[in-house]
């Protein structure tokens, strides 16, 4: 029971870093905006520069998102279908960590590159990151999917997201 009650907070601590990541993201491209609105690109105009700038954001943006999808969905089609479920969700955790974490530092390295130039094909490319961290939020049945976890560990996995839900908040007690 202990091993299911440490999965379950693995879960949960793993749902909450997405949505800090989430608003890092969402803060890191209002920053950079109000920045470009207040005082302008950081560069001053060259063409050649912009261009590489802008090519180099775009570059580093698809080459991140692409190790962001490649390598942890490797990862997690590892996990020997044999282990515990709190092991499933461990090493499920530490690919959808990294996941995030790449997503998040392509956005990142958008902002600044926007900053840098204030090119506003940058704010589309950050809106299609942030899509692509929307997408990649773990949720049970995507964890249930990517771990093909037998019906037990399913219904297990759902409670946990139930029971997470229902949980008393401290209005509720007084």
């Amino acid at each position: 029971m202990q091993h299911q009650d440490q999965a379950k907070e693995n879960f949960h601590r793993l749902n909450r870093l997405y949505g800090r990541l989430f608003l890092l993201l969402i803060a890191a491209l209002v920053l950079s905006s109000l920045l470009i609105s207040n005082i302008g690109p950081l560069l001053t105009y060259n063409p050649g520069i912009y261009a590489a700038i802008k090519t180099a954001s775009i570059a580093v943006g698809a080459i991140l998102l692409v190790i962001a999808y490649i390598t942890p969905q490797r990862q997690i089609r590892q996990i020997d279908p044999s282990a515990s479920l709190a092991e499933k969700v461990e090493l499920f955790r530490q690919a959808v960590i990294l996941r995030l974490l790449l997503i998040t530092g392509a956005g990142v390295f958008t902002c600044l590159f926007f900053i840098l130039i204030a090119d506003t094909d940058l704010i589309l490319l950050l809106a299609i990151i942030i899509i692509f961290l929307v997408l990649a939020r773990p949720t049970p049945f995507k964890t249930a999917g990517d771990l093909k976890l037998n019906d037990e560990e399913k219904n297990t996995l759902m409670q946990w997201t139930l029971s997470s839900k229902n949980k008393p908040t401290e209005n509720d007690q007084h």
